[in-house]
């Protein structure tokens, strides 16, 4: 029985808000000392407050000393002119403004250190002369080949001086000339850029010390300005935890959830915060009051009234892990993964610089991903005293329902390992136990076999799941797992289930607290093949019943691979031609070669399963060669002289065969796309109703972002003062148009989860969007309700018709000319029968 009261649950939320205040606040502090304030969304309001006057100011400050005139002008003259023609005006003023406001504002306002004004010019010039010379590089590539190139190499650069050497070597092997000036031409354009500042705003001061050398100050206004805002902003922040007792259930748009201070600005439904006060979107949200939510809000107050516990084994097994310093079953390492790189005698400038931001990569990511699972960690250690603890939820403008805490049941391996049911449901049926081997060898990765199959794996593998559960720390044939640490609980429950077995020589009213997982074929895909009775769609995704699982990843890979063995033999012949820009070689890939270094990889399911998945969301084939490149080709040995090329190629082939495989799905998306298109047409947003009555708008608005790309020192690749709606408040008309895709579908899962959720009526519910989970005791009823309501939501619900005659009502337009996807001779009663449809 859950003792925790309302009173300690208002002092939990109270005491947790005071924590990461106050946090806040040090991580502000530290920003200021170390001078990258500017890195925090605080720094960059502070250089909004001063931008405008210091923009006008700049602007006439560029066209005085530019324009012709007689006389001696300043030295800086020439370089400025320059810099205008590589810019332009307007891109100009800006890089000046962010580069001049972050330099003056970072150094003033750090307590560790005094600026000169001599030094703080010269940086400031310098920055900006260095942007502008690459630039004027760039500038020579009409086909923004180049663009690319050096962009990706400056993104792969942490530090200012690689992101310098880099581009200084790009420029250099090129043989790029651009205007030469001495230091002094270049610490006097810095200064004169100060000194408009100092003139524009009340800012920054100066003082002079006793050797009369100059140092900026920061005025009282800006420190004012930052002491006000910091306490002001720390007043919001919020880290919201899982509570200790049931959430508040949701009744309307903005109660439930907490009961305290972590329902500070708490909705139910998640909206951009930029187009939150919109005329449209206040005319949504209006809607949505006045609309019967009933079925959405029971679906997700029975979900967030889950009750979950610490899994205590799976606790002590992660702390150990932790004291002997992480780097396994994927929890990173604590220590660096290699000494710090050190120049040697014989090695080149050029070569150390690559193996130190070899080595330099790898450890941020490192440490970033140890920092993550410490953080997740403080939340199990600090909740693990609690019998029951639950997991607030909200949902999206489509339904789809999301934890609020950051720590939850969503989450990765790591954070799914080290919770568990406070009051699974007990086993009624003894043979039910077979669920719970299939959810095990699901969890080690041998999935795509029969259920008979996996329960005689199980029984296979006995000695190493058993000794995995007693020794964890010395056995590690679990860390093979496809998810590790899930699946070394469910290991350690294993030994439990027989151990009870032993005792009542039955598995009836064995009560297992792990989650049992049911999970989406593809879901995208699933949904278009039963709106439209795809029946080759649909048997790849498993809406057919079969021996085996259906696997569409592995389809589609198969039929990739015979193209590129064919490629490999006949393709196309590599071509050189001269390069444009600095007379070098650039090689244009044939198709042999790429083939070629695509079977010394491999062409397998997973490097076709992401491309698959998105398909149904509206990926297309350039989302597919990114989906690629960064998944596969990036850094990989195979493609060592052509990574994007054969992301390209690749991308190119899946998406031939995709479309062969799943018809229905781009039929379908193109249909969308057109209705949607009529809509924004009238103006309208593009909007529809979900069978359960939810209705959804999409949120993409036209945006005005004041922004430029810089390449250079501590300012980020796209520095944007502010980003708002436009004064029209006009609609995105392409974001509109290309959200429906995946928007719509998603409308339909989450509509799908909301039916079985207020159908089944559990105790124990696990979502993630296209996955139910809920405890042993359940399962097999909730296996049998997850197939009845796909089959009820597609036999008395036409979506895709619905969606056309909401189109039409709306807008009174003839549709005549938008043909409708044809529908196949897919039976939907399959879908009561299929084994693996969702498995």
């Amino acid at each position: 029985m859950n003792t925790n009261t309302i009173e300690q649950q208002i002092e939990l939320e109270k005491h947790y808000t005071e924590l990461a205040q106050e946090t806040f606040k040090k991580r502000l502090e530290q920003a200021r000392n170390q001078g990258r304030i500017t890195s925090q969304p605080l720094g960059s309001g502070l250089k909004k407050l001063f931008v405008e006057a210091l923009a006008t100011n700049i602007g006439a400050w560029i066209d005085e000393n530019t324009k012709p005139k007689r006389g001696v002008g300043k030295k800086y003259r020439e370089l400025l002119k320059a810099m205008l023609e590589a810019f332009g005006k307007d891109a100009l003023v800006l890089n000046i403004c962010a580069t001049v406001l972050e330099k003056a504002i970072n150094e003033t306002l750090a307590t560790d250190h005094k600026a000169s004004v001599s030094s703080c010019g010269y940086q400031v010039g310098n920055s900006l002369y260095y942007n502008a010379k690459t630039e004027a590089y760039l500038k020579q590539d009409g086909t923004g080949t180049q663009v690319n190139r050096i962009q990706e190499g400056l993104d792969k650069r942490t530090l200012m001086y690689q992101k310098t050497s880099h581009i200084k070597g790009v420029m250099k092997k090129n043989k790029f000339e651009w205007v030469k000036w001495e230091k002094g031409v270049i610490v006097n354009l810095g200064l004169d850029i100060l000194y408009i500042l100092i003139k524009s705003t009340d800012l920054i001061t100066t003082s002079q010390s006793n050797d009369r050398t100059l140092y900026l100050e920061p005025s009282q206004a800006l420190l004012d300005t930052y002491r006000y805002n910091a306490e002001f902003i720390s007043k919001f922040i919020v880290d919201r935890t899982p509570t200790i007792i049931k959430p508040k259930p949701w009744t309307d748009m903005s109660q439930g959830g907490y009961y305290g201070a972590m329902k500070k600005r708490l909705h139910f439904m998640r909206i951009s915060h930029i187009v939150g006060k919109t005329k449209v979107v206040k005319s949504y949200i209006k809607k949505i009051q006045d609309v019967d939510l009933s079925k959405i809000y029971s679906a997700v107050n029975a979900i967030q009234e889950t009750p979950y516990r610490i899994n205590k084994d799976m606790y002590e097994v992660v702390n150990a892990i932790f004291e002997q310093g992480g780097g396994i079953a994927g929890i990173a390492g604590f220590e660096p993964h290699a000494p710090e790189p050190v120049r040697n005698t014989f090695e080149t400038k050029q070569d150390f610089g690559k193996r130190f931001h070899e080595w330099l990569e790898i450890e941020i990511a490192r440490r970033s991903k140890a920092l993550r699972a410490i953080r997740l960690f403080r939340y199990a250690k600090e909740f693990k005293e609690y019998d029951k603890i639950y997991f607030p939820c909200n949902i999206d403008f489509r339904g789809r329902i999301y934890p609020i805490p950051l720590f939850n049941h969503q989450g990765d391996d790591f954070m799914k390992s080290l919770i568990e049911y406070a009051e699974p449901v007990p086993l009624k049926d003894s043979q039910d136990i077979e669920l719970f081997y299939w959810q095990g060898a699901n969890l080690w990765g041998n999935d795509k076999v029969s259920h008979r199959e996996q329960v005689e794996w199980v029984k296979a593998h006995h000695s190493n799941i058993v000794d995995s559960a007693k020794a964890p720390l010395d056995y590690l044939w679990w860390t093979d797992a496809d998810e590790p640490l899930q699946f070394l609980a469910w290991a350690m429950e294993y030994v439990k289930s027989l151990e009870y077995y032993q005792e009542h020589k039955t598995y009836e009213g064995y009560s297992c607290p792990l989650v049992i997982a049911y999970d989406g074929t593809c879901s995208g895909l699933q949904h278009y093949s039963a709106m439209l009775r795809d029946e080759v769609g649909g048997s790849a995704v498993n809406l057919i019943d079969h021996e085996r699982p259906a696997d569409i990843y592995q389809q589609v890979a198969d039929k990739v691979l015979k193209i590129v063995e064919k490629d490999a033999t006949s393709g196309t012949l590599d071509e050189v031609e001269k390069e444009a820009v600095g007379g070098g070689q650039r090689v244009h890939f044939g198709t042999r070669s790429m083939a070629q270094a695509w079977l010394a990889h491999g062409v397998n399911r997973k490097v076709v399963k992401r491309n698959v998945m998105t398909l149904a969301y509206g990926s297309g084939q350039y989302g597919f060669q990114e989906q690629i490149y960064e998944d596969t080709t990036k850094g990989n040995p195979h493609f060592k002289r052509f990574e994007k090329p054969c992301a390209k190629y690749m991308a190119k082939l899946v998406w031939q065969e995709v479309q062969t495989t799943v018809v229905s799905a781009t039929e379908g998306m193109k249909y969308l796309k057109a209705l949607a298109k009529v809509l924004t047409k009238h103006g309208l947003p593009v909007n529809w109703w979900t069978p359960l009555g939810l209705p959804v708008q999409q949120q993409y608005l036209k945006l005005v972002q004041k922004s430029f790309r810089t390449r250079f020192g501590d300012m980020v690749r796209w520095h944007g003062y502010y980003q708002d709606v436009a004064d029209d408040e006009a609609l995105d008309a392409n974001g509109q148009k290309n959200g429906i895709a995946p928007n719509f579908i998603h409308s339909l899962d989450s509509t799908h989860l909301m039916m079985v959720v207020n159908e089944a009526g559990l105790k124990n519910y696990t979502t993630i969007h296209d996955s139910f989970g809920t405890s042993l005791g359940e399962a097999r009823h909730l296996q049998i309700v997850i197939r009845e309501q796909l089959y009820k939501l597609y036999t008395e619900h036409s979506p895709l018709e619905e969606f056309r005659q909401y189109v039409q009502e709306m807008t009174g337009e003839d549709l005549s000319d938008i043909v409708e996807p044809p529908k196949g001779n897919l039976n939907l009663r399959n879908i009561l029968k299929s084994t693996f449809i969702f498995h």
